[in-house]
């Protein structure tokens, strides 16, 4: 028999939150399409893109590996025929494709091939007028209603420039796009870090921003913190136009516009990148307008990372930035100019790794793949190559290798936050067997873990199993795939995690806990500490042993068998899971092969920005019936989920009195005491001796005192030791008409309040039917008489008066009702996919 909710895991989910599961996969027979589509972007010099979106519509990617890059584009449609089409506004490279489908097409097909491309073609420039029309409308309103920048924002102070009529909105600088005509068309928004991201689907090609009036000289440039330098510098008019491959259309317009005026090309020498893309359209614009060309100088002992007139600022200053400009000459092809694009087949194989393997290993990952494709060879060869040339010395291997933290860049488009939980847990429950609730208890951690800085606590999510091969390491795997810098290790010491944490920030996963973590307790510390914001340990540091701290907090997930260390366990969202089933079938997670995950990774990322205001202002509504650590570890998941929508935000609350709702096996203290409350009330009396208390205690059968001293009974004096820490000792009692050691009733009464919830069931006594004293017992007493095949309480979260199972599942069908109810009352739109 099938089954059902393998086959559609979360569509009891999807109903729950009001939208319909349409969360495709990688695996079809379209992959083969897939494959030849990004091999043909490669040839053409090109970093494919890690994942395909087929839906016929423009996506831009990084054509050059950098993840701040967006120059690339493609357009990729299914059918019997797949075809595209892809290119790089940077590059210059425009390429239509279509897949090889084995054979030769016959006229028809190519006709039809022909009219179904012009049709989407058509379709697309529609869709573009349209997008870029409500881009020009809504750059126009938050224009409007932005402040004029203030001159000491993060970015110009670090830039050292000023605001020369920019604009702030939520934070962020504003740059206004506009064409030659004035027209305002798009916005480029600046964080405080240099982030920089443009309004979702303006125009920027042709586009420009002007400080001051042209007069005598215009300099065009890339970047405003490169305009704003040489403005300051020599007080000539700069037009901004955002980026390389947009000098030479913005130079022709205004060269237009103004026909006898001095233009400047002010390039911006990089270096580091392969081509130099800032040179080769800094003298395509020169040439194409007759004008002068500037480059930066930063003399023969150039700073690393420097490549425009606004590092030539920091580290030189402004007078050698108008040195620059004064000294540009009229450009003219010469033969040390330099071809404008050089093939593979021009390329000094030797001196281009040479030139590779002095990078920064940073700045080599940018552009690792884009040369691979230059030189002809895959790029895993060319990491080898690097390697190599990088180290000559073979004599000292084994010393590791610098840690890689990945962030998943930002989706480029708006996401809904319920189709967003949907897809994480539709994600999540195609690799491993978990229940519905269990998933999104999940999803919702990983949301967490892109803004774990915005709560007071990281709850630790605990993934335990009974046995091996329950799928604890897959969803590790799976989650580490879906998380920002996830960093993954199956043993870790102490000073490796505060040192970690402390330079960044990692989502550490750990895996095969239970092998060292029981016995280590230093980094139970750590780990522990760093549940709360501002956990940190204290270290001393270097020769004269200064004192330092070392921040703990950071998102943690942890996998083994059994169950975690009581503190840790304390701190945690317990995920419990269960080895498959026959009949229960999941996806092989394949490593590298998985780009619905990335995908679905980055749409985390984008919503999390988008929402990270909303999320650090919430102040999430927790169900009474969870509370103390409780609570605080379902804090940071509710905000989440009332941010992604009030019908998540039910479905959250189902999920964690559900979660929460397996009692956690009390510990040996509250045992005891909950033991020794049980036999006061079978004694019916106020006062015991030790050994009276003692006896009784041993006699209980399936309780651990007649074998808690090394296999032996409890004893008086360990009895006390036990009871030492909460505050009560033997004290003298009247007793069978005489004073002995003992203990009354009245002092365990606060301590029975605090540690043996009113809500927990107290099973009667078993006796042993003849204990060691020669004594008959009764089994129990009349009052509490344990009902034969009683039903299991379900739901134990501190509910009073929840006890009975009927009474809890009218409980659930409420809570389920309230869920539905509010999913129902949303507007329909709000979660469509």
């Amino acid at each position: 028999m099938t089954d059902v909710s393998r086959a559609n895991p979360t569509r009891g989910l999807a109903a729950g939150l009001g939208i319909s599961s349409s969360v495709g996969t990688a695996d079809g027979p379209e992959n083969a399409a897939l494959d030849q589509f990004r091999a043909a972007i490669a040839e053409a010099g090109l970093t494919p893109p890690e994942f395909i979106t087929t839906n016929g519509k423009l996506h831009r990617f990084s054509s050059d590996g950098r993840r701040c890059d967006k120059a690339g584009w493609y357009v990729f449609h299914t059918g019997d025929i797949p075809a595209g089409a892809f290119g790089c506004w940077r590059g210059g490279v425009s390429e239509t494709w279509r897949a090889d489908i084995g054979r030769e097409l016959t006229a028809d097909e190519i006709a039809a091939h022909k009219r179904k491309m012009t049709d989407a073609k058509r379709k697309q420039e529609e869709e573009k007028k349209k997008n870029r029309a409500k881009a020009r409308t809504r750059a126009a309103k938050i224009w409007e209603s932005a402040a004029a920048a203030p001159a000491d924002h993060a970015y110009l102070a670090k830039k050292g420039i000023g605001p020369h009529g920019l604009r702030i909105h939520c934070g962020e600088l504003v740059v206004p796009l506009r064409d030659s005509a004035g027209v305002l068309h798009s916005l480029q928004f600046i964080a405080a870090d240099g982030a920089k991201n443009y309004l979702f689907r303006g125009r920027v090609s042709g586009c420009h921003f002007m400080i001051g009036e042209p007069n005598g000289a215009l300099c065009i440039v890339e970047g405003y913190a490169t305009g704003a330098s040489i403005f300051e510098s020599t007080g000539h008019a700069v037009a901004i136009g955002f980026n390389a491959g947009n000098l030479p259309p913005v130079a022709k317009d205004l060269r237009a516009m103004f026909p006898d005026l001095r233009f400047v090309i002010c390039a911006d020498d990089d270096v580091k990148t392969l081509g130099n893309p800032g040179m080769k359209y800094a003298r395509e614009a020169a040439q194409a307008v007759d004008g002068f060309l500037a480059v930066p100088d930063f003399g023969g002992d150039r700073p690393e990372r420097v490549s425009d007139f606004n590092d030539l600022r920091r580290s030189a200053g402004l007078e050698a930035v108008r040195a620059c400009i004064e000294r540009a000459a009229p450009f003219e092809r010469s033969a040390d100019a330099g071809p404008e694009d050089e093939d593979a087949d021009d390329l000094d194989a030797d001196k281009e790794i040479a030139r590779l393997a002095s990078l920064r290993p940073v700045d080599y990952e940018q552009i690792r793949r884009e040369a691979a494709a230059k030189l002809s060879i895959r790029a895993s060869i060319l990491d080898k190559l690097v390697v190599a040339a990088r180290s000559p010395d073979k004599s000292a291997p084994g010393k590791g290798r610098p840690l890689e933290l990945p962030a998943p860049e930002p989706w480029p488009e708006p996401v809904n936050g319920a189709a967003l939980v949907l897809e994480l847990t539709d994600a999540i429950l195609k690799y491993v067997v978990l229940t519905e609730d269990d998933a999104l208890a999940v999803a919702m951690w990983i949301l967490h873990a892109y803004c774990f800085d915005a709560f007071a606590c990281t709850p630790r999510l605990a993934i335990t199993a009974p046995e091996k091969r329950c799928g604890k390491t897959t969803l590790l795997d799976v989650i580490g795939l879906l998380v920002p810098r996830p960093l993954s290790t199956a043993n870790i010491s102490a000073a490796a995690t505060f040192r970690t944490i402390e330079a960044a920030r990692p989502t550490l996963l750990i895996d095969e806990a239970d092998t060292f973590l029981s016995e280590n307790e230093e980094l139970r510390g750590i780990l522990n500490s760093g549940h709360r914001k501002g956990g940190q340990v204290i270290r001393t540091v270097g020769d004269d042993f200064e004192v330092r701290a070392f921040s703990t907090h950071t998102p943690v997930a942890i996998a083994q068998i059994g169950k975690l260390p009581d503190t840790l366990a304390d701190r945690s969202i317990r995920i419990s899971m269960k080895r498959r089933a026959p009949g229960e079938t999941v996806s092989r997670l394949r490593h590298g092969r998985t780009p619905k995950l990335s995908e679905v990774a980055m749409k985390a990322a984008r919503w999390v920005a988008d929402n990270a205001d909303a999320i650090r202002e919430c102040d999430p509504n927790i169900p009474d019936a969870i509370f103390n650590r409780a609570a605080d570890n379902w804090a940071p998941l509710f905000a989440v989920a009332e941010v992604a929508g009030s019908a998540v935000a039910a479905q959250a609350r189902h999920v964690a009195l559900a979660v929460c709702g397996v009692e956690e096996e009390p510990s040996l203290g509250a045992t005891l005491l909950a033991d020794i409350r049980s036999v006061f009330e079978e004694k019916g009396c106020d006062r015991m001796t030790s050994a009276d208390l003692v006896a009784e205690l041993v006699a209980m059968a399936d309780r651990p005192w007649c074998e808690c001293n090394r296999g032996k009974a409890l004893t008086q004096n360990q009895l006390a030791r036990r009871l030492k820490p909460f505050g009560i000792g033997p004290k003298t009692v009247r007793a069978d008409g005489g004073r002995l050691k003992g203990y009354e009733l009245d002092a365990f009464s606060d301590l029975f309040a605090r540690y043996i919830p009113s809500f927990q069931s107290v099973t009667p006594r078993q006796m042993h039917e003849v204990n060691d004293l020669g004594e008959n017992r009764t089994v129990t007493r009349a009052p509490d008489v344990t009902v034969k095949n009683q039903p299991k309480q379900l739901i134990s979260f501190g509910c009073h008066g929840v006890t009975d199972q009927t009474t809890q599942d009218r409980y659930l069908r409420e809570n389920s009702a309230v869920a539905d109810g509010m999913s129902d009352r949303n507007d329909a739109a709000e979660f469509e996919l």
